[in-house]
């Protein structure tokens, strides 16, 4: 007859040796309790992880090859996924354990004087130890490593299912797979994500593409944040734009539009540009390199007003002015991420051909485009053609243009 060691108090699961109980944990979900006696329990709280809405960007070859991985060997396995909120790290870690089919042990705290550690590495069969925002439950402490070389004397294996919002492991945890065997960062949702979401919850479908830009101009973009300004847009049957400046979100802030009025004109030139000196513009600022993304385009020669600088292109090899001139207006723009450059008014496209004509415009300027720049480093980099038709995609970013209130001061004349 097999021996029964897991006592029943009601709904709570002790391990012992009792005359009547349960020989073995099911493969359902757990918490660690601790009694007033100073006693580990677990208490079973679902038979599985149960998902009642639909799950986007699901990571299917993770959370096959973490299940191959457990059948094919022997020994324990560690994973850690970190990113923030609503980027589906947890959904995932709660997948992953469905397809494992272990009994899961969730520690959602720290327990100072108790050594729930002990109490882990005691279970007599394979578990899956969950620890959801372990750098909450542990902070900065040892005691995870602690859990994790105590399994390495038990003949039972244990996966460890960690995520973190805000990356943080033990210094003896990293680069060794022997421990935490995969590790991966949730970040922003693919285009096509983004898209699929919009077009199963936006009911106003003439707000797509309005919908989609503003998203892709934000700092963070999860799944609970798309679905929370498609739920607002629903709600008013309104734009993006409509609600913007009250909404909490943040957009990717630090960029500029360029705008060449050298000869008169108002035509974006590029609205991609991170520039340096940036607005708003003072007498100080005259003598001053200008660059674009890093790299030195000419000098600003005259301030005319706080968004338009008169800049002295420079020749090829010393950097010297041609006494070949363009006056720019630059304003504030908010980004967008450029993996999200897509749409059907042909926007992307447009704003490629802008740049490369002014990129083309700088190169005349500098002598029949044989000109170059300086690299980000300082050194010769390539054509100024070549470098400007670069810049289209600024560390990853892509401009998109903010209107402001005020008004610009326009170019001195002449005479």
């Amino acid at each position: 007859m097999n021996k029964k060691i897991w006592a029943q108090n009601g709904s709570s699961l002790y391990l012992g040796s009792p005359s009547t109980g349960h020989e073995k944990l099911g493969s359902l979900i757990y918490t660690v309790g601790l009694d007033m006696f100073g006693r580990f329990f677990l208490s079973p709280v679902a038979k599985s992880y149960d998902f009642d809405y639909k799950i986007y960007d699901l990571q299917t070859n993770l959370v096959n090859r973490v299940v191959k991985t457990y059948t094919k060997q022997d020994g324990n396995l560690g994973v850690l996924l970190n990113g923030s909120k609503g980027t589906g790290k947890t959904v995932t870690a709660k997948i992953m354990c469905n397809k494992l089919n272990l009994p899961v042990i969730v520690v959602n705290k720290r327990y100072e004087k108790a050594q729930v550690h002990m109490f882990l590495n005691s279970i007599p069969q394979d578990i899956i130890i969950f620890i959801d925002e372990y750098e909450k439950v542990f902070q900065k402490s040892n005691e995870m490593l602690t859990i994790m070389d105590g399994a390495l004397n038990s003949v039972h294996r244990r996966v460890f299912m960690l995520t973190t919002n805000k990356l943080y492991i033990e210094d003896n945890l990293k680069q060794r797979p022997g421990r935490l065997r995969y590790m991966k960062t949730f970040e922003d949702l693919e285009p096509s994500v983004v898209e699929e979401i919009v077009d199963d919850v936006l009911e106003h479908k003439q707000f797509r593409q309005d919908c989609i830009t503003f998203i892709s101009s934000l700092s963070l973009i999860t799944v609970d944040i798309v679905k929370s300004i498609l739920n607002e847009v629903n709600m008013h049957q309104e734009a993006p734009g409509a609600f913007a400046d009250v909404f909490n979100v943040k957009k990717l802030e630090g960029y500029h539009k360029i705008v060449d009025i050298t000869d008169g004109g108002s035509e974006v030139s590029m609205d991609t540009a991170v520039v340096e000196p940036s607005p708003t513009f003072n007498i100080h600022n005259e003598g001053n390199y200008f660059r674009i993304n890093g790299s030195n385009v000419g000098t600003v020669v005259k301030v005319l007003g706080p968004e338009t600088i008169k800049v002295a292109v420079w020749l090829d090899d010393d950097m010297l002015g041609t006494g070949k001139e363009m006056i720019l207006r630059i304003h504030k723009s908010f980004g967008t991420h450029s993996s999200y450059m897509w749409g059907d008014n042909g926007e992307n496209e447009n704003r490629i051909k802008s740049s490369e004509k002014f990129a083309k415009k700088i190169e005349v300027l500098q002598g029949e485009g044989k000109s170059k720049m300086p690299s980000r480093s300082g050194s010769r980099g390539s054509l100024i053609g070549e470098k400007l038709a670069e810049l289209v995609e600024p560390n990853d970013i892509i401009m998109q243009e903010y209107e402001e209130d005020g008004d610009v001061m326009e170019p001195e004349s002449e005479g």
